[in-house]
């Protein structure tokens, strides 16, 4: 695998006046860069003409809670980034570090992605993060975060701005329901979670309608704010429909697996994925791999436990390609489920994806029919989610 040094290789053509940009810290245009570098960008994306599911409302996010203080590794507080002054680091994965700054400019904070280790870049790296940037700024949704800025310092480090968001995540709600939080409970009722749900489903939509699947949809992945914002989040391994570029694989290092194969280097999260993603099937991946994804996610919603849960992540992808979960009302027989919206998670997580919701937009009319027809029998469970 080539692997690049793009702090030497910033150096270099910083001494270029002519490719540099002026800013706090010094940064470089990131196409030059990948340009000279020779790596492989994203296309601009463009509509295919569906007709969309509604529009989602608007309304700015506020923060993300940090989880903590911590000072990041190699970005201390008060250091520059182009024009953004670090404060705090949020969070880390696999491939990058996101950074709380703030923009002196616009006298607001943001999020910045910063490539690891800008010496030493796996080339399918570099472009999965470029890619990253470049397909979620496109994707113009209320539901989906938008990315203010793509850069590259003149020392080498990779980076992009987005909206800094804060809210909960489905994930930490849901395993709060799950251990009866009572305040959890009082604000989140499952008419509520399903509302903001529908939201994510026309987040996705969008996304298909402009040729890109997500292939990571989960609780963890989405945000939802204390007043009514729904972000789609982490789009890192998202690809093009009809790209059979890549071939999914897992490792046992976590809930996340990577490994690295003749194609390239590809992540699922096994329990999400699709029996197809599963195993592989890169020609078989189209919008109904997400349709699962977000039915897994719906069937979580419905019980309060994951679809598949055993703890290896090998045997979550074996039993996803054996067969569907357990009904969710045999799963969760307390949670007395209503079988019209069961049926409707288990239908999205079809082994054969022919069985699927032919879309998302599908999906999305299955559920807010669900909606309506409680809004009209059981007016009980609206009160306050509108």
């Amino acid at each position: 695998m080539k692997t690049i040094n793009l702090a030497e290789a910033a150096t270099r053509i910083s001494k270029d006046r002519a490719s540099a940009t002026s800013g706090g810290g010094g940064t470089l245009s990131a196409a030059t860069v990948m340009r000279v570098l020779g790596v492989k960008t994203a296309p601009t994306l463009a509509s295919r003409g569906t007709w969309p599911f509604g529009v989602a409302p608007g309304g700015a996010a506020v923060e993300r809670p940090s989880g903590g203080e911590r000072s990041p590794d190699g970005a201390a507080s008060g250091e520059t980034i182009g024009r953004f002054v670090v404060q705090r680091e949020l969070g880390a994965g696999g491939m990058g570090r996101v950074l709380e700054a703030l923009d002196p400019e616009l006298l607001r904070a943001v999020a910045v992605k910063l490539l690891l280790d800008p010496h030493e870049v796996d080339e399918t790296q570099l472009a999965r993060f470029v890619a990253e940037a470049q397909i979620t700024a496109q994707l113009d949704h209320p539901n989906i975060v938008p990315v203010h800025e793509l850069g590259v310092t003149t020392d080498g480090r990779l980076y992009f701005v987005m909206k800094k968001v804060q809210g909960r995540s489905p994930r930490e709600i849901l395993t709060g329901l799950a251990a009866g939080d009572p305040g959890l409970t009082q604000l989140y009722s499952t008419f509520r979670l399903l509302m903001g749900f529908v939201w994510v489903c026309q987040a996705v939509a969008y996304a298909h309608d402009h040729g890109v699947l997500h292939r990571d949809l989960k609780p963890e992945n989405i945000m939802m704010g204390e007043f009514g914002q729904i972000y789609v989040m982490d789009w890192g391994i998202a690809r093009l429909i009809g790209d059979t570029s890549e071939r999914v694989a897992v490792d046992r290092r976590g809930q996340v697996g990577a490994a690295k194969t003749m194609d390239g280097t590809t992540i699922g999260t096994p329990g999400y994925m699709s029996p197809e993603q599963a195993c592989g099937r890169v020609h078989d991946l189209d919008p109904r791999s997400d349709v699962f994804a977000l039915g897994a996610i719906l069937y979580e919603i419905l019980t309060l436990r994951p679809a598949y849960d055993d703890p290896d992540p090998y045997s979550r992808l074996l039993k996803t390609v054996e067969g569907p979960p357990a009904h969710p009302q045999l799963r969760a027989p307390q949670r007395a489920i209503d079988p019209e919206i069961a049926a409707v998670a288990m239908k999205s997580m079809a082994t054969d994806r022919e069985e699927r919701f032919r879309s998302v937009l599908e999906l999305a009319f299955a559920i807010g029919g669900y909606l309506e027809s409680v809004k009209r029998s059981r007016p009980e469970l609206v009160e306050g989610c509108e």
